[in-house]
């Protein structure tokens, strides 16, 4: 038996956090260094050096210790002469990157009362750059070094807002230019950013906001500093110009209007119903509906039962948002937790 191991993400995928480099996911904490080590000026040489040797290690059988009981992990015996095709082109996959998640920064203008991130936050008015290191280096060094599966390559920009990060327009760009072949970024949509409508007229783009309300008054209460209409306004313009006035017809652009379920706050037909009518209105293609998971993240292992009108809600959600015209998106772990009727 000829035992190997294998993940999707460790060899293919980069995740900068706030204090790491990790060729892991979220879920896990995987292989990854430090910010002692990130903050060193030959940081790319020693991750590349890390990751390449776990890869290596994976594949003679033996597993970083950080990935033990990860479900992304796959144990495979290549002895196995029942073992497919598929799964061997994959494991013999050359460790290029083709998923990039941009998640190092915390700096957010929008407050959020429900954010998992809160105590990370900084309430902060002016764009500014990282607390902790500049990524534009580092992305340059694994360009340079051809590690990188431009015609395949995802970038996902998450933190923080991005409208307050130094190095966004010129990550950007640097990914542009080397034809990305998808970037999607997460925003709060209270400020209007032209490198989104940029990159929709370059390549297949996703823009993902969180709005959370129906209505000012709702909006306030769970984002203290921002503006309801203002993130509206900024859903119409980006729908304008990437959806209906975007010459790119050979590339797929999707405007997600989000909506998370805080309970006591948010968790009303009329609030979810005013939420859809608008952002149909902006002119949006899809929007999806979520749960607040604090209460588990804080508290992990106890058990929380679904309120029994989120049953009701999402069932609107569905038969609404088919009523619009608009893509309805419930991510699969949603519909599994409903089914089960809690979550822990």
């Amino acid at each position: 038996m000829r035992k190997i191991y294998h993940c999707d993400f460790l060899n293919h995928g980069l995740h900068f956090t706030p204090n790491s480099f990790r060729c892991c996911c979220a879920p896990q904490d995987g292989p990854l260094l430090y910010l002692k080590t990130v903050a060193k000026e030959d940081a790319f040489r020693i991750f590349q050096n890390e990751r390449q040797k776990t890869i290596e290690n994976s594949k003679n059988g033996i597993p970083h210790p950080d990935c033990s009981g990860c479900i992304y992990l796959k144990e495979y015996d290549l002895d196995d002469e029942n073992i497919s095709d598929e799964i061997l082109e994959k494991i013999n996959q050359p460790p290029l990157i083709n998923y990039i998640v941009i998640n190092h920064f915390k700096h957010c203008d929008c407050n959020c009362t429900y954010c998992s991130q809160g105590i990370f936050l900084k309430k902060v008015s002016a764009s500014q750059k990282s607390d902790y290191y500049d990524l534009l280096p580092t992305i340059k060094d694994f360009y340079r070094e051809n590690l990188i599966d431009n015609k395949n390559l995802t970038v996902e920009f998450q933190g923080g807002s991005i409208a307050m990060l130094d190095e966004f327009e010129d990550l950007t760009d640097t990914f542009l230019e080397h034809d990305v072949d998808k970037i999607m970024f997460y925003t709060n949509g209270l400020k209007y950013m032209p490198s989104i409508v940029k990159t929709s007229h370059q390549t297949n783009c996703m823009v993902v906001c969180s709005v959370d309300a129906g209505t000012p008054e709702t909006f306030k209460k769970l984002k203290p500093a921002g503006d309801f209409d203002t993130v509206i306004e900024n859903l119409t313009t980006y729908s304008k110009y990437c959806l209906k006035e975007n010459p790119n017809k050979e590339k797929h652009t999707d405007i997600n209007a989000k909506y998370i379920l805080i309970q006591g706050v948010n968790d009303s037909l009329d609030e979810v119903e005013g939420f859809l009518n608008a952002v149909a209105k902006a002119g949006v293609n899809m929007t999806q509906l979520d749960m607040d998971f604090r209460k588990v993240m804080m508290h992990k292992g106890e058990h929380y039962d679904i309120p029994k009108h989120y049953y009701e809600l999402f069932d609107f959600f569905r038969d609404k948002t088919a009523e619009l015209g608009l893509y309805g998106f419930i991510w699969e772990y949603i519909e599994n937790i409903l089914a089960k009727g809690y979550f822990e």
